[in-house]
């Protein structure tokens, strides 16, 4: 078994989290990019580069999956 690294991890949360949205609310790349603010090139960048993500993004896409922020880590 690989040890885990923590940033990987918290990296790989931020692409689940776009995924989850486009699924839940049914949307495509389109939709997406305009829920979250930004542009469908900077949104295929934020998905190569997750760690770009700004906290506005992530907010964003908090509340397009549901979900609330109980604590947050600054890695």
């Amino acid at each position: 078994m690989k040890k885990e690294n923590p940033n990987k991890r918290a990296l790989d949360d931020v692409k689940i989290l776009m995924y989850e949205a486009k699924t839940r609310n049914d949307l495509n790349e389109e939709g997406l990019a305009k829920c979250m603010g930004v542009s469908v090139s900077t949104l295929g960048d934020r998905k190569k580069f997750p760690g770009k993500t700004t906290l506005e993004e992530m907010l964003a896409l908090m509340k397009l999956t549901g979900r609330q922020i109980k604590y947050m880590e600054v890695i």
